[in-house]
């Protein structure tokens, strides 16, 4: 029997699978590291997987990598996507719904959307970007997707940012809510439950947010 945790090491520039069954002897399995070609992993900063795939935000080389983690033992790379030009710059977050990643991009304050319905070739679908008003994106850190809204922890606008993303191609602003009266300073992690978002903010404690969408 086996259970599988994929981790990303940035100061390896690797993605990591420990076997987990047993969570008192976690045994290391496989591993693919390596900055720029061919395996696009320079600072792998988060990871999210899907059936057989891992997708990996990694931030010193402004990718979205994918790798086939089929066999856990010997995980592969299958295709990547760069760059300035498809505003990853800085990828931290990521996030995968349906045939589409949805990343996070610190650099390029933008949350960025990425076909993935051929994983040896992921294609640029849309963005949003800006620092302060009116997109509340200054580094953006996190991202996660439920139904229809994408829900972003910018950490230097000290923000939560909604943004609608039912045409990938066209996100939009949608919501949100900054600063240290809300306990928002520093947000860089988020996750949605039913109509609560908890938002990790570094110089802040833990807080839900009510959302009413």
């Amino acid at each position: 029997m086996a259970l599988y945790a994929c981790v990303a090491a940035g100061d390896e520039s690797a993605l990591t699978i420990i076997n987990v069954y047993n969570p008192a002897s976690p045994t290391f399995k496989g591993s693919i590291q390596g900055a720029g070609s061919p395996n696009y992993l320079w600072r792998a900063y988060k990871v999210f997987v899907k059936a057989n795939y891992a997708y990996v935000a990694a931030s010193w080389d402004d990718a979205l990598t994918i790798i086939d983690v089929s066999d856990p033992a010997n995980p592969l790379f299958k295709g990547s996507i760069q760059g300035s030009a498809n505003y990853l710059n800085g990828a931290v977050g990521v996030f995968v719904k349906g045939d589409y990643a949805y990343v996070a991009a610190y650099m390029d304050d933008a949350l960025t959307i990425i076909d993935v319905t051929d994983p040896a070739n992921p294609t640029f679908k849309g963005s949003i970007q800006g620092a302060g008003s009116p997109n509340y994106l200054k580094y953006a850190w996190d991202v996660f997707v439920k139904g229809n809204y994408a829900y972003v922890a910018a950490n230097l606008d000290d923000a939560l940012t909604i943004i609608d993303v039912t045409d990938p191609a066209n996100p939009t602003f949608k919501g949100s809510i900054q600063g240290a009266a809300n306990y928002l300073n520093g947000a860089r992690g988020v996750y949605v439950v039913d109509n609560y978002a908890y938002v990790a903010a570094y110089k802040e404690p833990l807080l839900p947010l009510h959302l009413l969408l």
